[in-house]
């Protein structure tokens, strides 16, 4: 892929019951870190994590260095941009995983009409429940995908799905896509 699995993760609620703890994959969308330590800050859209934020079990899964091992951190605050479907989180990454993650950096220009870009996140995300005599188990599978197109137009103020600026591109952006990051090669 793009190398990009120490920077892009799944975003999502597990809700706590008293039968045990309930994860919609439906529900799980895209994160990307922008700046990684104790407390790590990491940008999604809106949309993604708006029912999420008032979940108590809200969660961002990181990989710390082991392949399809995932460790899930609480997300400790959002905010939410008043127009633009953004949404900010803060989560407590600990010690031993800090020094593997690598922030993405934002880039605030506007991106020309038929700049190559490329969408990154999860829309593969599949549940496997097994159901043992102990009880039952959940285990959650997250395959990253990349949707490569390119920018069509930047709308300043609105589009037919959006409010506020946003761009529309000729990227396939599934389920589970939303909230990650739209790449651009890096400039200079």
């Amino acid at each position: 892929q793009l190398g990009l699995d120490r920077s892009v993760f799944p975003v999502g609620a597990w809700t706590r019951r008293p039968e045990g703890i309930f994860a919609d994959v439906e529900e799980f969308g895209s994160a990307f870190l922008v700046s990684a330590g104790a407390i790590s800050v990491f940008v999604t859209a809106k949309h993604v994590v708006t029912k999420l934020a008032e979940d108590a079990y809200s969660v961002m899964l990181i990989s710390p260095a082991r392949p399809r091992r995932w460790l899930a951190r609480r997300v400790r605050k959002f905010w939410f941009h008043e127009i633009a479907d953004v949404a900010i989180g803060l989560i407590h990454v600990p010690e031993h995983a800090r020094s593997w993650l690598k922030p993405l950096a934002l880039d605030l220009n506007e991106a020309p009409a038929r700049m190559k870009v490329a969408a990154y996140g999860f829309p593969n995300t599949l549940p496997e429940v097994r159901l043992e005599q102990e009880g039952s188990s959940v285990r959650m599978h997250f395959w990253p995908a990349t949707s490569e197109g390119e920018i069509v137009e930047f709308n300043a103020e609105r589009s037919l799905l959006a409010k506020g600026p946003n761009y529309s591109t000729t990227c396939r952006i599934g389920h589970g896509l939303s909230g990650g990051p739209l790449l651009t090669r890096a400039r200079g």
